[in-house]
């Protein structure tokens, strides 16, 4: 099954450009994600509270299918952004499937964060309560 690929704006002072991450924290307060652009060197911050579901961060050659098949089918149209979420997203079938069916996949959010080396996976039931500049 093949995902659909959205654009996804965490903030409106987003830049339209390619962030990389800088740090990953998971803790007790939930998952922060700190991620530098590429053009400016601002940071960025983007915070889930603790009901993130699942996460993964791989390099582009673990990813290697996604980044060839449905990346580059919108790649010409986003060439310089780093964040989308995903329709009919597998990982999410994946995740309902692991927890045996006790999430409810209706309500989950695929979201992508695809910098210069890595793909950060974040399926969450909830939104990012913050997105700020550090």
């Amino acid at each position: 099954m093949k995902s659909k690929i959205i654009k996804w704006v965490p903030a409106e002072f987003v830049n339209n450009s390619i962030y990389n991450i800088k740090s990953i924290v998971d803790n007790f307060n939930g998952l922060t994600i700190i991620l530098e652009c590429r053009n400016t060197s601002e940071l960025l911050s983007i915070k889930w509270s603790s009901m993130v579901e699942s996460y993964r961060c791989s390099t582009e050659e673990a990813r290697f299918r996604f980044i060839s098949d449905e990346w580059q089918a919108i790649r010409n149209e986003f060439p310089d952004w780093s964040f989308f979420k995903a329709i009919d997203s597998s990982y999410i079938k994946w995740v309902n499937e692991e927890s045996g069916n006790l999430i409810d996949e209706k309500i989950l959010n695929h979201y992508i964060i695809i910098t210069s080396d890595y793909v950060l996976d974040i399926v969450s039931s909830h939104k990012p309560y913050e997105c700020c500049k550090n």
